[in-house]
């Protein structure tokens, strides 16, 4: 016996694989260790045989085109890795012509002879090692016919594709077309009459893939394929139909519409006033018909279009429609008017609305008698949303008689009833109401109130009321133990790009004054520098220290009140603070 080395392995291993062994044959091992220096002797011998190796069988052979022939077998084993595909040649000597992947049971042998015989056999391969051969088996290739051209494929709807191609030969008997879907496998969908050069092919799934190639056949005879055309059934979708913009109310437009197909995703809304750009008012969902235009302003003229989306493209926008909202509905009469004096130169005044309520304002009317034709008009009168009213500088200890009626652009409405309250008597011993309230907004967080006092002030101290609407209900006290002598105050850790209002009244041990007028502010979005607010306060502070420079009947306190406003107390004041408030406004923080 001759004993041949067939493979090493590293130190320390105890198992080898010996692969490309002759099938069917009983081989022996034996082993030894070895190092630099020296070798060991060998072990026992051992042996094993290998197992048959069991090639392809049933081999058939069909003619597939006049230049190839379609080749399939059984694949009897699971570890070969390739199968080679052998042809005979002249004076029956066989020569590989082609190669197929593992587990592969059939392959298209190409580029053949037209009208030509030709006979294949298989093996299997294993590394080096190949099976036995199968049988033979022989086909005839058909007879050539020119292939057709310029296949293309055309969704005609959802449904529905359109095939369209070139026919180059004269003797086919009709088209075969194969059709592939989505990543499956080719199938024959329909065989055509002779000269035929279009087929459509409906009832298709929507939003899918299609693949199709076509050839000429005859009496055996076929080309090779055309080309492959793509297509998916899948279109932009029609615009809608029938739509139409009715007003509904003075501020609602109802648009209805059609479904003009059945693939669209959303319908897109758009809407113009005169002379301006399209919007995008609505996107709404594909099973909706309808949707009613919200929040308009009225006796307003609008233009409508409406078009279907889908994940392909849009359609074409509808027809403009042209619609002009309803007047506004007169105002109904407000109800529970409420007169309560506050003061001995002060009334509140309280009253609801329906719901819904269209008043753009409210006029407000004021009698010393209650007699239907001595009101005269309260100005200014409360606003849209107004349920309330402060009237201040009123006499004390006078009755006075209220009524009041909702207004907008389509009219008013009935006066509500009348109603009276008396101010009570006037208390000397009560301060008077703080007066010139300003609030400046020194930061995004930081809002300063300022106001003044008469010389004799009484006050021993100040109550402050904040609010985020600036309505009478929603106030509360910031801080009600603010010295007599206090004018200031800062209200700090306050939200940004905020309005805050306040308002303020003093206090005595003998009573309470009525509230100032309301001041507002809103923060800023960037501080103000350090240097711009020591120059306001500087500037606020010039007037009554120039003051005191002077001798009241000195013609320079009356050219610095003609200029600055007069702030010595027991003037007036306003002017002053109207120049401190204009020139902030015109400050880079917008206060």
């Amino acid at each position: 016996m001759v004993w041949n080395v067939v493979d090493s392995v590293d130190a320390n291993i105890i198992t080898a694989i010996i692969d490309e062994l002759s099938p069917s044959t009983e081989h022996f091992f034996r082993v030894k260790a070895v190092n630099p220096y020296f070798s060991s002797g060998y072990t026992n011998v051992a042996s094993a045989t290998t197992p048959e190796f069991i090639g392809p069988a049933d081999l058939t052979a069909t003619p597939f085109s006049s230049a190839a022939i379609l080749l399939q077998w059984s694949d009897k084993t699971s570890y070969e890795t390739a199968f080679v595909i052998e042809m005979q040649g002249a004076g029956g000597i066989w020569y590989p012509k082609d190669t197929a992947m593992t587990n592969s049971t059939a392959h298209l042998v190409g580029q053949l002879e037209a009208s030509t015989e030709y006979t294949f056999r298989v093996k299997a391969l294993e590394g080096g090692i190949s099976s036995p051969f199968t049988n033979t088996a022989s086909a005839t290739t058909l007879i050539f016919l020119e292939v057709p051209t310029n296949l293309t494929a055309v969704a005609a709807s959802e449904t529905e594709v359109e095939l369209l191609w070139t026919d180059n030969s004269e003797e086919e008997s009709g088209f075969e077309i194969e059709q592939r879907v989505n990543t499956g496998s080719w199938t024959l969908a329909h065989t055509t009459d002779p000269n035929q050069t279009q087929h459509a092919f409906t009832q298709l799934t929507p939003r899918t893939e299609y693949f199709y190639r076509v050839r000429a056949v005859g009496d055996n005879a076929a080309s090779s394929y055309s080309n492959i055309a793509h297509v998916v059934t899948r279109l932009p979708p029609h615009a809608p139909e029938n739509f139409s913009a009715v007003a509904a109310a003075h501020d609602v437009v109802r648009l209805q519409w059609e479904r003009g197909s059945e693939n669209e995703d959303n319908f897109e809304i758009e809407r113009r006033t005169t002379g301006a750009q399209w919007i995008i008012a609505h996107t709404v969902a594909a099973a909706t018909t309808s949707i009613d235009d919200e929040a308009l302003e009225a006796e307003t003229t609008y233009w409508y279009r409406i078009r279907a989306t889908n994940d392909v493209g849009v359609s074409d926008w509808t027809s403009e429609e042209e619609v002009t909202t309803l007047k506004l509905p007169i105002p109904d009469s407000p109800f529970g008017l409420m007169a309560t004096a506050t003061g001995p130169s002060s009334i509140a005044l309280t009253w609801v609305m329906p719901d819904p309520s269209y008043e753009a304002g409210f006029e407000l009317e004021e009698s010393l008698t209650g007699d239907e034709g001595d009101f005269t008009a309260v100005i200014p009168s409360p606003g849209a949303g107004a349920r309330t009213f402060h009237r201040k500088g009123l006499e004390p200890e006078t009755t006075y008689y209220y009524r009041l009626r909702a207004v907008n652009s389509s009219g008013t409405s009935v006066y509500s009833k009348i109603v009276h309250a008396t101010t009570l008597r006037k208390d000397e011993r009560i301060p008077v109401t703080p007066f010139s309230v300003i609030a400046s907004a020194l930061s995004e967080s930081k809002i300063r109130i300022t106001w003044s006092m008469p010389d004799s002030c009484i006050a021993e101290a100040f109550s402050i009321e904040r609010s985020r609407s600036g309505d009478e209900k929603d106030f509360q006290i910031l801080n009600n133990v603010l010295p007599g002598t206090s004018r200031t105050y800062a209200d700090s850790l306050l939200w940004p790009e905020t309005t805050y209002y306040y308002r303020l009244r003093a206090y005595n041990v003998h009573g309470t004054s009525e509230y100032s007028d309301i001041a507002s502010a809103t923060t800023s979005t960037e501080p103000l520098s350090p240097e711009l607010v020591a120059a306001m306060d500087s500037k606020e502070a010039l007037i009554p220290s120039l003051e005191r420079l002077f001798n009241e009947t000195d013609e320079n306190l009356q050219m610095l009140r003609d200029l600055f406003g007069s702030y010595p107390l027991g003037y007036v004041e306003a002017p002053a603070r109207t120049l401190m408030s204009d020139w902030r406004s015109q400050q880079p923080s917008g206060v």
